[in-house]
């Protein structure tokens, strides 16, 4: 993994201060010759922290994203004869990454897709959404990662398979100079979905950089695991089951989901939001708490529109809003997703 020398460090900082200092001088300032001058502005070029002639500084690229893509396959029975409607759609984090570029966030997607022709649909979609995909890994073992829910005719769900094995080796190996892709973004959003070797890498590197880490508790995972990870993350999302069991509590309301994030601070998260499909959004933090219930008429929120409405909260946060509009805006994106899913789904009847 490439990292920034202490050498670079410095020129970096003489660079900032002085960005219109020959290389020359600069030699002189730190010591070395102007060749060794010269390699080390190549090197810092490559790792990305300088853009390019003219010293212009990489200091802030958005959002990285870290979190596997999938093909969305949702069935949908209408009769007890095995007939079925048939959806399918890129999901994960993909929509997280679409909807925080709609939003003139610079976005990197770091994930993993199949040499295959819903891979390449994916990987060419996002680069027209303007998403930086340099970090996106093709890989031919496996195939884009998939998941099949059933859902009955009342929009209850049923069960789900996936087929996540190209999600397996999305490794601290796998992933090239992860290391300077965290120092160098405003927020590293994280998902659980991926394994947790590298989520804790992840993790840690943000930390060292001080990069502040939004967190994604995928809906179906142990969120024990990563007890360890809850102290000193900024943002964490997640449904109402899991928030429940994290906190060892009961929630059923928003004023419960007001408890169970308070606890979640108490454990260390700065700021925690507990999406109940049913009934709204909660937000808690030192500061504030935000509570944010569904219309009647937006209906519930679906498990897949969650990766919405991270985008949508994470790109109010970056633009300055407050917590209550940041949610608002997370969700307000979800619902509209939501409807036009199921506007799609009407229409294939």
């Amino acid at each position: 993994m490439n990292k920034i020398t202490e050498r670079e460090k410095e020129i970096i900082k003489i660079l900032k201060n002085d960005p219109m200092i020959s290389q020359e001088d600069l030699a002189q300032v730190v010591g070395i010759s102007r060749s060794a001058v010269a390699v080390h502005i190549s090197n810092l070029i490559g790792k990305g922290f300088i853009l390019g002639r003219g010293y212009v500084f990489n200091d802030k690229t958005g959002v990285l994203i870290l979190a596997p893509v999938f093909i969305e396959v949702e069935a949908r029975t209408e009769s007890d004869d095995g007939a079925a409607l048939v959806d399918i759609r890129p999901g994960g984090a993909y929509l997280t990454a679409h909807y925080l570029a709609a939003q003139d966030i610079p976005t990197q997607l770091m994930s993993i897709l199949g040499r295959d022709d819903w891979g390449g649909i994916i990987a060419e979609r996002l680069k027209k959404q303007g998403v930086d995909t340099r970090y996106l890994i093709i890989q031919k073992d496996y195939p884009t990662p998939r998941r099949v829910k059933i859902i009955d005719s009342q929009n209850n769900w049923q069960r789900s398979v996936a087929d996540q094995r190209a999600v397996a080796i999305l490794n601290r190996d796998s992933i090239q100079n992860m290391g300077v892709a965290v120092s160098n973004c405003r927020m590293l959003v994280v998902d659980g979905g991926i394994p947790a070797e590298t989520v804790r890498h992840a993790v840690h590197l943000a930390r060292e950089a001080g990069v502040p880490v939004c967190f994604r508790f995928p809906d179906e995972s142990d969120a024990s695991i990563y007890n360890e990870e809850l102290n000193g993350l900024s943002v964490a999302i997640m449904v109402g089951p899991l928030a429940a069991g994290l906190t060892k509590s009961k929630i059923k309301d928003l004023d419960d989901g007001i408890k169970a994030g308070k606890i979640l601070n108490a454990m260390g998260i700065e700021v925690a939001v507990i999406v109940i499909p049913d009934q709204g959004v909660v937000l808690t933090g030192d500061s504030e708490t935000v509570t944010v219930p569904l219309m009647p008429v937006q209906g519930k929120i679906q498990e897949l529109s969650i990766d919405v409405l991270t985008g949508g909260l994470v790109s109010g946060i970056l633009h300055g809003y407050d917590y209550r509009q940041a949610v608002r805006l997370g969700l307000g994106m979800a619902v509209q997703w939501a409807g036009k899913s199921r506007n799609l789904s009407k229409r294939q009847e």
